[in-house]
């Protein structure tokens, strides 16, 4: 449940961050459990801090047990359990909120009802990075959150749980609250500084201190609009108070008789005035209840425990707010803003019609003061229409700073007032508002280098050069020149002045200082190298510059040095800057590098180069700028300082400036730079300084630190050729490779996790004789992985392969394959050494990560009970262990794949016989052009030899020149060969380089399966049988196709089948690909042919399989229709019924004639019509009913009911009586 708060646990462990268990269980990791060779441990004095530091209360107290991972998603099972299917509209009587913790309950918007706390339904899982700290309900029914730490806004669905990211952040924020009456939100940061919020800009105007010397946890309005606030504590009763929008201050009400801690809220329920707080009780009760405050006295009730003693913070109301016919106020004051003074400055005002009438003719006055007190701008404009609701931007008249070009590096403080005027405003109280900015009036003349572009570490080549300079001033300046100087960085031009890897647990090392004693030895490697690192610890909790610098270093003989050292940053919220500083006395520094992070750094390489403060002594600096309580640790290690002495640069280019305005930037393109070094041809490494500057001389720059630009790159000189690809033979299919997959996952990616605040780990499936003995003889040739989850990201690691060790680590490594991925998909990895398998021992297959960011989750994982012992290792802190032992009852997505062992290379594609061209591209990787290149070609069939093979063809190209470094390629065709007889071949190319330095592309092996035997494919019915009479089906057939394709010999398999193929009584043809499939029959026809065979991935195409049914499933067409003859005297006559039936497909049977249900007669014959009658004296309700019968069994039915409205009351005649009425006279028309 990642909250990444900081309590008295979770920075026992700068190691480990937070989890999100992807199971029911977890697990808690204890001070017991934690290693001391980390360093982590803290004593009294530093806990007492951590505690001071934690009073904020707003950490949830889940985040007391720091877990070991991050995980990229929650568990679905629960939340699929917890997410409420109820989308009604809920009355006043349910409060809203935010559960940033329960038991059973996933983090996310909540309701309940005030009555029965006990029971919390959740609308959805949370979508933020983080728990929401604070919330409001706005007039525009509109719920507005708040994140905690990163102060980001949100708004949230209270129908159905979804939540909008708003933007704004910066600020953290424990609480937010909505004025009914300005319809201004407010909030509280730091401890109990209150602010207005803009949710919609970000903008947050600081209106004052509570003045209380506690945490102000949250905010609530009432209806009268009264600002109440209550705070949060771990010792002493929390107290209720009234706070003044205005001002700030806060005006004690009284104790609630309890404390209260961690995320909580509350809010008014208008309609009652009743106070509501969503509370976390930390004292007499432990956990999360509803408590309702008497605002007058403070006194509190306890409504109920929540479900789970949940943390609900954000909690409101759905309140309905009054609303005035008549009110304009100032929604915002958007310009000036804080930052450089410029000429011709925007003066905007957001002004917001909150009435329900259309406005006119507004007046919009701005005054800016200097200092508050001296005014420099006054305007007015009238702003025409506003409609109810309407909000505007208003532009007013453009203001120029009376200090504009004559005050030089210098900040200026300014109060900028805004006034609307409404004749017949309701609600003036709104129609003000002010606020305080800060310009800075940068140098008069100041021109500096920003940038210098193109040139990069890499491979070496012919650069562009592009520079950007700024008019960082306040004046137009002109004609001066932009220099550009490339210079190497040759050895013997440097010399080592320090190196440092603190390995030694001696802390400050000998001669080193530090100020502060948050600096302090960790026996860790957190920045990748050797453990043993300098670490820089939030607390104790200060703001201040937190140096850490080395001895005096002589640098007398040195123009420049060159500061190298690695770092890992541990990251807690904004703002601070981390920052490297030289000095030339160790009191006054000066900054040569700086950062502000806002996310976590792992495994960083920084490389400086200054000339600051070099040429006599020079201390050099590690400083941590600003609050330590936004950070929580910062790791150095593997520092090095080498002096270095300028030399003639290799390149040299100007470019002169006619003109440049204030604030203005102009990028220049320079000559294309040719390292020189490329002439050598020459294998090589070097380093080079890229240096670009600006000279202003009239008049002088007065800022000459920004002129100059400086990096350093490192350049690769290498020869490197290799064979690009195999165009042909190459039929463009690849695989059917792998006889079995082994894994104990179920194949789907559910989840995935990372180590939080490691560099890199292992995970691995350990493969036992259970898993291998049935492929004893076989080799693991693949390894298949599932990648990330949810996005893509680019990773870099290792396969490896270890022999049989314990039960719980593995053996001696087998062997190793590099591999980077970035798609959000499964990869394969193919092993150039595949490993052989005994059957006999174990086997451990693992993913070794190398690099990864925060948030990036490369471990993937199904949701499948854990196989114990052998799906999910991880090596993790040194150690072998099950990831069951954190809570997770899982298996890797990690599977190794098996393929025969014999002899020659496994196919890589699939061919038919015949004569295949034998075609090749080349490529040039290196740096340097290659000329005079063979490149040889050999086919080896592994037909009559499976193990050596036997040599059939050799060709060779000579005189290739592959002139054009860095992706240059060449087409090469040697003679074709006839792969006349099915099995295996091997294709093995070598390009002669005696050159080149990367020789693993030089040669290439491409491995053909030469599959000259068709697949062959049966099928199954069901139903087995036909289901009607006759031999007739009656309903639907669904053909099920299984396809096989013979192996090729030697242990391979075949290509493997492509597709099935199938066409129904002669129609369309049909496509199932691979091989297995079903398909629906429903066509009614006799004698109806199902045709299908197979195709492989070679081209072979099966003998076609033609079987015949048939199939009827549609009813015969009957029409019922009487007529009568006088009988043999006046009582009676004949009752003539005439069933005309006919059917398309399989022929009419038989027809069968009911009187009142009762059978008279069976019709037999082709029909169309069928007859029957019998002699009737009247006084009987009748119905006759005739049934008629395919061949194939379906049935149709007609009736007649009671013919010419006979309406007799049947109760006076016996059933028997009327059977003896009937005389049976039937007969059947014949047609010829």
């Amino acid at each position: 449940m990642n909250k990444n708060l900081k309590n008295i646990e979770t920075i026992l462990i700068a190691l480990f961050v937070t989890m999100v268990i992807i199971s029911s269980s977890s697990i808690s990791v204890t001070l017991n459990e934690i290693s001391e060779s980390n360093n982590h441990k803290l004593d009294a004095d530093e806990e007492e801090l951590i505690i001071n530091r934690y009073l904020t209360g707003l950490a949830p107290r889940n985040n007391k047990e720091k877990p070991v991972f991050e995980t990229a998603i929650k568990d679905n099972n629960e939340l699929n359990a917890m997410v409420s299917n109820n989308k009604e509209s809920l009355s006043d009587t349910f409060m809203y909120g935010y559960n940033a913790y329960a038991s059973g309950i996933s983090e996310g918007p909540v309701f309940f009802n005030i009555t029965n706390p006990g029971s919390i339904t959740l609308l959805a899982p949370t979508s933020s990075g983080d728990f929401m700290s604070g919330g409001t309900w706005m007039a525009a029914e509109r719920w507005i959150c708040c994140e905690y730490g990163s102060g980001a806004f949100w708004e949230i669905d209270p129908d159905d749980g979804t939540m909008d990211p708003l933007g704004g952040g910066g600020l953290g924020l424990n609480s937010l609250a909505y004025n009914p009456c300005n319809h201004q939100i407010y909030g509280i940061g730091g401890s109990d500084d209150l602010y207005t919020i803009d949710f919609e800009t970000g903008q947050t105007v600081f209106i004052g201190n509570c003045g209380i010397g506690e945490t102000i946890i949250g905010l609530a309005f009432d209806e009268e609009c009264m600002l109440y606030g209550w705070d949060a504590k771990f010792s002493g009763e929390s107290y209720l108070y009234t706070i003044d929008i205005e001002t700030g201050e806060a005006t004690k009400i009284g104790s609630m008789g309890m404390t209260l801690c961690y995320a909580q809220d509350g809010d008014f329920l208008f309609e009652e005035d009743r106070l509501f707080l969503t509370a976390y009780i930390y004292n007499p009760q432990y956990g999360g209840y509803l408590i309702e405050v008497d605002k007058e006295t403070a006194e509190s009730t306890i409504i109920g425990e929540f479900q789970g003693s949940a943390e609900i913070d954000a909690s409101i109301f759905k309140n309905t707010y009054t609303q005035f016919e008549n009110n304009i106020g100032i929604r915002s004051i958007i310009n000036p803003e804080n930052g450089d003074a410029e000429k011709d400055m925007a003066v905007t005002v957001k002004v917001k019609n909150y009435g329900n009438n259309t406005e006119g003719n507004v007046s919009l006055s701005a005054v800016i003061l200097k200092d508050g007190i001296y005014e420099e701008y006054n305007e007015t404009i009238y702003i025409d229409v506003l409609d109810p609701g309407e909000e505007k931007e208003i532009e007013l008249p453009i203001w120029t700073p009376d200090d504009w070009q004559s005050v030089s590096n210098n900040y200026t403080d300014y109060k900028i007032t805004a006034h609307v005027t409404l004749s017949g405003d309701q609600y003036p109280d709104n129609d003000y508002k002010e606020k305080w900015f800060v310009l800075y009036f940068r140098y008069l003349h100041d021109v500096g280098c920003v940038n210098l572009s193109g040139p990069e570490s890499g491979l070496a080549q012919t650069f562009p050069v592009s520079g950007t300079i700024k008019n960082f001033g306040q004046y137009e300046e002109c004609c001066f020149k932009t220099n550009v100087e490339i210079t190497e960085i040759d050895n013997e031009n440097l010399e080592e002045l320090l190196s440092q890897d603190f390995s030694d647990s001696t802390f400050p090392p000998d001669g080193w200082a530090k100020t502060h004693a948050n600096w302090m030895y960790s026996n860790s490697n957190l920045t990748g190298g050797e453990p043993g690192e300098a670490r820089f610890y939030y607390a104790p909790v200060s703001t201040d510059l937190f140096r850490f610098y080395t001895p005096a270093i002589n640098t007398s003989e040195n123009d420049a040095i060159i500061i190298e050292f690695k770092q890992n940053v541990e990251h807690f919220t904004t703002p601070y800057t981390l920052q490297v500083e030289t000095s030339k006395d160790g009191i006054n520094w000066e900054v040569v590098w700086f950062i502000t992070p806002i996310s976590s750094i792992v495994l960083q390489d920084i490389s400086i180069i200054t000339a600051q403060n070099v040429g006599s002594n020079t201390y050099v600096s590690w400083t941590f700028n600003g609050n330590s309580y936004n950070i929580n640790d910062w790791y150095i290690d593997n520092v090095i300082i080498q002096g270095y002495n300028y030399v003639e640069p290799e390149y040299q280019d100007y470019k002169c400036t006619t003109t440049i305005a204030p604030g203005e930037e102009q990028t220049f393109e320079f000559d294309d730079w040719t390292p020189e070094f490329l002439s050598e041809e020459t294998t090589a490494e070097k380093k080079y300084i890229i240096k670009a500057w600006t000279n202003i001389e009239e008049p002088a720059d007065e800022n000459p630190d920004n002129d100059l630009f400086l990096k350093i790159i490192e350049l690769e000189f290498i020869h490197d050729v290799g064979i690009k690809e195999v165009t042909s033979p190459s039929n463009s299919y690849h695989g059917g490779l792998v006889d079995q997959w082994l894994h104990f996952d179920d194949g789907n990616p559910v989840n995935a996790i990372a180590p939080c605040g490691c560099p890199g780990f292992e995970y691995a499936i350990r493969l036992t004789p259970d898993e291998l003995a049935d492929w004893a003889g076989y080799q693991i040739s693949f390894v298949k992985r599932f990648h990330g989850y949810n996005r893509p990201f680019w990773m870099y690691g290792k396969i490896k392969i270890y022999d049989e060790g314990t039960s719980k680590h593995p053996g001696d490594l087998i062997t190793e394959e590099p591999f980077e991925c970035y798609e959000n998909d499964w990869h394969e990895v193919e092993l150039s050494e595949p490993v052989y398998i005994s059957g006999g021992k174990d086997i451990w297959v693992s993913v070794d990560v190398i690099d990864f960011k925060p948030h990036e989750y490369p471990a993937a994982m199904d949701g499948c009970q854990n196989y114990q012992g052998k799906g999910d290792w991880i090596y993790f802190a040194d150690n072998w262990v099950e990831i069951s032992i954190y809570g997770f009852s899982t298996d890797w997505n990690l599977w190794a794949g098996v393929t025969p062992s014999e002899g020659g290379p496994s196919p890589d594609t699939y061919i038919q016989p015949g004569y295949q061209d034998i075609n090749v591209t080349i490529e040039n990787i290196g740096t340097f052009p290659e000329p005079n290149l063979t490149c040889y070609a050999e086919i080896y069939e592994y037909i009559t030899n499976c193990t050596n093979g036997t040599l059939v063809y050799e060709d060779n190209i000579t005189d290739i020149d592959l002139d054009t470094p860095l992706g240059g390629t060449e087409f090469l065709s040697f003679n074709n060969y006839n792969f006349a007889i099915e099995g295996p071949y091997g294709l093995l190319l070598n390009l002669s380089d005696d050159n080149d330095d990367i020789t693993g592309n030089n040669e290439y092996v491409l491995g053909i399966g030469v599959d000259a035997t068709q697949p062959y494919s049966i099928h199954t019915l069901q139903p087995a049988t036909p289901d009607g009479d006759n031999g007739w089906y009656v309903s639907d057939l669904e053909v099920t196709i299984y396809a096989y394709d013979p192996g090729i010999g030697c242990g391979f398999p075949g290509s493997g089948v492509k597709e099935i193929k199938y066409k129904i009584n002669n129609g369309t043809t049909k496509t199932i690909n691979r091989d297995k499939g079903s398909f629906i029959v429903d066509v009614d026809a006799e004698g109806l042919t199902i045709d299908y065979w197979a195709v492989d991935n070679a081209g072979n195409e099966e003998s076609h399989h033609i079987f015949t049914i048939d199939m009827d499933q549609t009813d015969p067409l009957i029409d019922l229709t009487y007529s009568w003859i006088d009988g043999p005297d006046p009582s009676n006559w004949w009752m003539i019924f005439t069933a005309n039936v006919t059917d398309e497909t399989s022929k009419v049977d038989r027809v069968e004639f009911y009187l009142n249900d009762v059978l008279q007669d069976t019709v037999i014959g082709p029909g169309p019509e069928y007859i029957w009658q019998f002699l009737y004296s009247g006084g009987l309700h009748i119905t006759i009913k005739a049934v008629a019968y395919d061949k194939a069994g379906n049935i149709a039915y007609d009736k007649v009911i009671d013919p010419e409205n006979i309406n007799v009351n049947l109760q006076q005649y016996q059933s028997s009586k009327i059977l003896q009425l009937i005389q049976k006279n039937s007969y059947k028309l014949l047609f010829f």
